[in-house]
Parts: C-alpha cells; structure tokens; sequence
C-alpha cells in the first residue's frame, strides 16, 4: 500500500512538472531584451580582453621586451581578441540564450522575471551587476594569483619527477643492434 501511495504522489507531483506550459521564443526575446542580455555580452568582451592584457602584462613583468616582441605580442593579443569577439558575438549567441532559456524556464517564471526586470529593484540590479561582476572578477583574479604560482611549483616538482623516474629506464634500456 505504501508503494503505491508513493508512486501515486510521485506521478502527481511529475505531472504539474510536466504540464508547466513553456515560454514562448517572443517572452524569451523580450526577456533578454529588457534584461540586456546583449549589452551583458558586449560588457564580458571588453572586460575578457582587458583581463587578457593584464595577465599578458603580468606575464612578462619585470623584463625588457623588445619592440619586436611587443609587436608579436600586440598582434597576438588583438588576433585572440577578435577570435572571441566573432566566437562570443550576440549574433552568434543569440539563439544559444533562447534556447537554454526555453529549456530552462517555464512561461510563469518569464513572466515573473520581466516583472521583476520591470521593477525599481529589478532595474537596481540589472543597472549595478555590470559593476558587480567586474569587481568579482577581480577579486578572483587577486585570489588565484597565489594558487597559480603554487600551481607552477607542483608542476615543476612533477617535471623532475617524471625525469627522476625516466632517468632509470633509459639506463637500463639496451640500445638496438
């Protein structure tokens, strides 16, 4: 009997689940529309090229490069800057966001989120989380820091490790006659 009354509750509560109507493509549009979606993605490109100029920066900090090697690296940062402009482009990216969307949400929770979008606070967050999130990142990169030069030392204690294990083989392995 027990069984049954959990397979019975289970159908039931699957059922409002599955019966949630889905949102429609113009609700998702209007969605990220008035949520700034694109302006969203535009911001991230700026802040991903800025964040690559830094850590290229911060690769090299300390020494003299040459104004060959500048060049190299102004192209190459420019090359991998428009690469992911085009790969990232709100045209390219556009139906990803309606689709994901759509698999994501119910028709009721658009609604609810264009209300709040709609709203004082809604318009708060939308007009602060641009600042929100560069500020996050930055405290991210500041955190990683640390953790990335420890990174480079276990990598380099695995090199020699790897070497120190090798050495061996190739002693022990007789050359082909």
């Amino acid at each position: 009997m027990n069984k049954r009354m959990l397979a019975l509750c289970m159908a039931w509560a699957l059922s409002g689940a599955a019966g949630a109507a889905a949102p429609t493509v113009a609700s998702i549009e209007e969605l990220l529309e008035v949520s700034g979606a694109e302006q969203t993605t535009v911001a991230m490109q700026s802040q991903v090229d800025e964040l690559m100029k830094r850590e290229m920066d911060a690769a090299f900090e300390g020494r003299t490069l040459t104004p060959e090697l500048q060049q190299a690296m102004d192209r190459f940062r420019d090359k991998a800057a428009a690469i992911l402009r085009e790969t990232t482009s709100w045209s390219r990216m556009k139906d990803v966001h309606v689709r994901l969307y759509a698999e994501t949400l119910t028709q009721e929770e658009v609604d609810s989120l264009l209300a709040f979008y709609r709203s004082p606070g809604g318009q708060a967050v939308l007009n602060k989380m641009p600042l929100l999130m560069q500020r996050t990142m930055l405290a991210s990169q500041e955190r990683m820091r640390p953790a990335l030069q420890q990174l480079l030392v276990a990598q380099q204690e695995l090199r020699a490790e790897l070497a120190r294990m090798s050495a061996p083989a190739r002693a022990t392995t007789k050359p082909a006659r």
